[in-house]
């Protein structure tokens, strides 16, 4: 492949016709390259934004609320009745677990959604008779 300055210095330094020719060639071809070169990067991102929702798919459908997939760990906050030593097993490479992090999904119930759309049309009844009307002496109308 050919770089931009030695083109240049080639061009600059032979002016005959033949090398100008094959100069000529050499930087079709490289257009030519760089154009096929951009035409395949644009077919392998199609390709990839079209696979994108398949692997979706697949990705959430392997999540499940139960932790079927890990194995049998013990942590502390599970065994607080029983006495077993915090530093865990000698020949355990790991150090022991406290608690699980981050926690397991769970379901969790939601409140229903009530929709009162007759509330707009409802007419109240007027209460302002039924109020204590406050009485105001004559040092309390100056003083507010």
């Amino acid at each position: 492949m050919l770089d931009f300055l030695s083109v240049w210095q080639v061009l600059q330094s032979n002016s005959n016709a033949l090398t100008l020719q094959t100069l000529i060639q050499d930087l079709e071809a490289l257009s030519f390259n760089c154009r096929s070169n951009s035409c395949i990067e644009h077919a392998t991102g199609i390709m990839e934004d079209e696979s994108a929702p398949e692997r979706l798919s697949k990705g959430v459908s392997t999540i499940s609320l139960g932790d079927d997939k890990r194995k049998d760990t013990k942590y502390l906050l599970d065994i607080l009745g029983s006495y077993e030593s915090a530093l865990g097993e000698q020949s355990a490479k790991a150090p022991c677990r406290i608690s699980q992090f981050p926690p397991p999904f769970q379901s969790v119930p939601c409140n229903p959604i009530v929709l009162d759309m007759a509330y707009n049309t409802i007419e109240f009844p007027n209460l302002e008779n039924r109020m204590k009307k406050e009485k105001k002496g004559l040092l309390r109308r100056f003083w507010g």
